[in-house]
């Protein structure tokens, strides 16, 4: 048995390196791209539709799996280990749905910043690269760090539901180093987004295209989602579920202003 839980920690751990080179090269052929379309049309009148686009998904993505962040955060930040696994098998199918949607939001963030920054060039450049800069790190941990490791917390919760006594304290064992492993790398992944989007929203703040409206619904919205607010119980789960709405907000507000800006 303990060769058995050796072999699953360097499965969890096996695939990280060659996540990274993947989402590394997926980023580079985005921002590429968007370069490519921006020179191509002048003042990438395209870019900018296709990261309006992108921001409206997003807004309508988070909408979607608002009431699954509302069932799954506590879950996840409780410390009974046993009651965690047995709960996020019972609900593995909600999780996994959950955990797929975020990671097709990473994509979509990457390319509605490249859009953004693309817009901010010769005005607010440095603001929009940093936001950029720090929104392909919140992506690139969260697509082969913490999104794996929430996938392979679902297979050891099964193998901890249908093992025999004898065998249950070490599948909590592993299934406790996996959970802090998963919530460790949701808060990394988090806290460079939330800087990414106060940064850009700010950007906004002084930009008549998007008004100080969007600028500030971004910024509250980035405060409100900062990733010290999880580990206050349920009264910082409440505050991150309200910065969430307001992220909603903001992303159907700035989403559909970038897809109206002209050439």
């Amino acid at each position: 048995m303990g060769m058995e839980l050796e072999v699953r920690l360097i499965l969890i751990n096996l695939p990280r390196n060659a996540k990274a080179i993947i989402v590394s090269f997926l980023f580079h052929q985005v921002s590429t791209f968007l370069m490519s379309m921006a020179r191509r049309t002048g003042k990438g009148a395209l870019a900018f539709k296709a990261g309006g686009v992108s921001l409206v998904l997003i807004g309508a993505v988070l909408l979607a799996v608002l009431p699954l962040l509302a069932i799954l955060t506590p879950i996840l930040l409780d410390t009974n280990v046993s009651l965690v696994l047995k709960a996020l098998e019972s609900l593995s199918s909600l999780n996994m749905l959950f955990f797929s949607l975020l990671g097709v939001n990473d994509i979509l963030y990457i390319i509605s910043f490249a859009s953004l920054y693309l817009f901010f060039k010769g005005r607010r450049s440095y603001l929009a690269l940093l936001s950029f800069a720090l929104i392909i790190a919140a992506a690139s941990i969260d697509l082969a760090t913490d999104i794996p490791l929430h996938f392979a917390i679902l297979s050891i919760a099964n193998s901890y539901l249908s093992s025999n006594q004898l065998s249950k304290p070490s599948y909590l064992a592993v299934g406790s180093l996996a959970l802090s492993l998963g919530n460790i790398g949701g808060l990394l992944a988090q806290l460079p987004l939330s800087l990414a989007e106060i940064i850009i929203a700010y950007a906004m703040l002084s930009s008549e295209e998007f008004g100080s409206f969007t600028g500030k619904t971004g910024i509250i919205a980035g405060i409100l989602t900062m990733p010290f607010f999880l580990l206050f119980s349920e009264v910082g789960s409440l505050v991150y579920i309200l910065g969430f709405l307001f992220n909603i907000v903001w992303s159907f507000s700035a989403g559909i202003k970038l897809y109206r800006l002209k050439a």
